[in-house]
């Protein structure tokens, strides 16, 4: 098993329409998408792995104390975005061609710093 972490904050896929292809949330996706498919290929990945677990670390709010972040640190994150989207928007970033894709475990914790960490399992 390989196991890569990239420091970019996960973002859920977003809903395109010809009209919303010119919106500020697509053209942050598509920079989202961008970034994420470079951090893949500088670690020699560039198809979506058939097996993988992967963890979204959701950054804190900055209106939260010490004493929250704490207490929160590792643990489920349940708000917004959906990890359904999260994993939409992660798969994405390979173009159209996820069909490969067989098995996957994800999930999203609370964390310091937003990162994604990916697990390819062989």
């Amino acid at each position: 098993m390989q196991e890569f972490e990239f420091d970019i904050i996960g973002m859920g896929a977003v809903r395109t329409t010809q009209r919303a292809k010119f919106s500020e949330p697509f053209q942050r996706y598509a920079r989202y998408k961008t970034a994420l498919r470079m951090f893949l290929r500088g670690v020699g990945i560039k198809e979506c792995p058939e097996r993988f677990e992967i963890t979204f670390v959701m950054p804190f709010p900055i209106s939260y104390t010490q004493k929250q972040r704490k207490e929160l640190e590792g643990q489920p994150h349940r708000y917004k975005p959906d990890l359904d989207n999260l994993v939409k928007g992660f798969m994405d970033c390979f173009g159209k061609d996820d069909s490969g894709v067989h098995e996957f475990y994800a999930r999203k914790i609370w964390g310091k710093d937003g990162k994604i960490i990916l697990k390819v399992v062989n």
